[in-house]
């Protein structure tokens, strides 16, 4: 990347970003990480690796929601590439972005404040009609005031992604919606994909929920930049992802279909888990190399395989108008967001029962209030035989603030510890691993060992791992 300062040969190509060698270095360089939302439970570190390489690690909770971004605060003018080596470990919700961005002097663009929902149902019905009854993969939101209107701040288009939190049936609680039709009067929207797939065909009926209680949830254009080029990581597939730039401040333009799926194909993003030993003896590498490209006259993406004799291939296409302004002092912006809506553990089970039926009595912690009619699924039961991890949504009814019934398989036990997973937008918590913990001790030295139902399977030496719900009886 070239720095904004003038050189004596203006024709040099020189390296602003320098390399930090060590975790003082590349800590002070990422502003001492102060973007990481260590309150909500993302972290970074510096994982050194058995065969040379350093790796900044930063990783989200999957029990929270929010965003973790690092930025390094070195301006740099066009012409510039900005060259790394990254991997993401993707699941349904959540979403990573690399870009150079530009800030107004007054700071990031705002976000629209939420908006209250008045009505919603989902069929075929599309471009604001009338439920159909039949079951389709349109969601239909009626909204209490219009929605921001191009000009004014916090615009909100065609294509720009929003969260649905606060409905009793959380089937309908997408995440990362994308708009597809908004009326005349910016107050009835409709949409057909979420997380970059299309949503699951249903029939449900006109909602009309309590005035406050359920809202539409926005994001900023480009986490609030005036003018940027990257690309964004969403959806579970590897070898796709979109590419995002923008200009003055006006709407993204991305990659894909504007209203569906935004990605294209990339190379492959998932990470290289190269075979070690134990105790800490490993190494995870970046599967590929990554170069956003700007210049006067076009912006563009390119990746390749990491360490590997190839060529650099362009992706999407080159961007001649939408692109970062040419007096742009533009930075690099590394970026992990969780939204809202997303899937998530929200109360640690202390005991299941059923006595002779398919009635399952769930005890909880009381940490969340729960409604008759959520959907939920069920995780980590220590009594795994019995109570087998529940993967398709199913409606609760409540019984008090710490039970709730639900129907599962027949029998008569009780099993204790686990999770309730609120599944939003019908989805099954990702990245869960099937293995129930039996029996965890704890050495001397703090070394934590976990004893699970069978061989673990799902999760790579060096991956981070959250324990939730553990529990061996009642007390």
């Amino acid at each position: 990347m070239d720095s904004i300062f003038p050189t004596t040969n203006a024709l040099a190509i020189t390296q602003a970003i320098p390399d930090f060698q060590t975790a003082q270095e590349l800590s002070l360089a990422y502003g001492n990480f102060a973007g990481i939302n260590t309150a909500g439970g993302d972290f970074a570190t510096l994982v050194s690796g058995v065969n040379g390489q350093k790796i900044t690690a930063v990783s989200a909770s999957p029990d929270n929601y929010g965003e973790s971004y690092v930025t390094l605060d070195i301006p740099v003018r066009q012409p510039l590439e900005l060259e790394f080596a990254a991997s993401m470990v993707r699941n349904t919700h959540n979403f990573a972005t690399a870009s150079v961005y530009e800030n107004p002097a007054a700071g990031p663009d705002v976000v629209p404040d939420p908006i209250n929902i008045i009505s919603v149902s989902q069929s075929t019905a599309d471009l604001g009609a009338a439920y159909t009854a039949v079951a389709g993969t349109i969601i239909t939101i009626i909204l209490n005031t219009a929605l921001p209107d191009v000009g004014s701040a916090g615009a909100v288009y065609q294509g720009d992604w929003i969260n649905v939190v606060g409905l009793v049936d959380n089937r309908l609680n997408y995440a990362n919606l994308c708009i597809k039709y908004i009326s005349l009067d910016r107050k009835t929207i409709t949409a057909s994909f979420s997380d970059e797939i299309a949503l699951p065909s249903l029939a449900v009926p006109l909602i009309t929920p309590t005035l406050g209680t359920a809202k539409v949830y926005f994001y900023n254009n480009m986490s609030g930049a005036r003018n940027g080029f990257g690309i964004r990581y969403a959806g579970v597939v590897a070898t796709s992802a979109a590419i995002v730039s923008m200009f003055g401040g006006g709407d993204n333009q991305v990659s894909g279909t504007l209203i569906g799926d935004q990605r294209v194909s990339i190379v492959n993003s998932a990470p290289n888990y190269v075979a070690g030993g134990t105790f800490g003896s490993y190494e995870i590498k970046a599967s590929s190399r990554y170069k956003v490209v700007v210049e006067p006259d076009a912006s563009w993406l390119e990746d390749k395989p990491d360490e590997a004799y190839s060529l650099w291939t362009p992706r999407g296409t080159p961007r001649t108008s939408v692109k970062p302004s040419l007096s742009s002092n533009l930075r690099a912006r590394f970026r992990i967001y969780q939204p809202i809506s997303m899937t998530r553990p929200v109360a640690k089970i202390i005991s299941i029962s059923k006595a002779g039926s398919t009635t399952w009595t769930v005890t909880h912690d009381g940490s969340y209030t729960f409604q008759t009619g959520n959907y939920v699924t069920i995780k980590g039961n220590r009594d795994f035989t019995n109570f087998a991890p529940i993967t398709t949504p199913v409606a609760i009814t409540v019984l008090s603030p710490t039970q709730f019934t639900l129907i599962g398989t027949t029998g008569t036990a009780t099993g204790y510890g686990g999770s309730v997973i609120m599944a939003n937008g019908g989805k099954d918590q990702p990245g869960i691993i099937t293995q129930v913990v039996q029996s965890i001790s704890v050495s001397a030295t703090e070394f934590v060992t976990l004893i699970g139902s069978a061989t673990w399977t799902g999760v790579q030496l060096g991956d981070y791992v959250n324990l939730h719900g553990c529990r061996a009886d009642t007390t």
